[in-house]
């Protein structure tokens, strides 16, 4: 049975595992004014990211 369709994030509060690792959205400011959100990773999220991505996991 599938999953079904993918949901965006949403725009709610950040889950706590999220927040205790340190993956925060950050919003950020094109040069024509217009806003856009980015998801900034700490190095402890990076370096797990890193390792699941060399282990073959998704």
């Amino acid at each position: 049975m599938g999953r079904g369709p993918a949901r965006r994030p949403s725009k709610g509060t950040p889950s706590l595992a999220r927040e205790l690792l340190g993956a925060v959205e950050v919003e950020r400011t094109r040069g024509s004014g217009e806003t856009y959100t980015v998801i900034e990773y700490s190095a402890q999220v990076q370096e797990l990211l890193l390792a699941l991505y060399r282990d073959g996991n998704p």
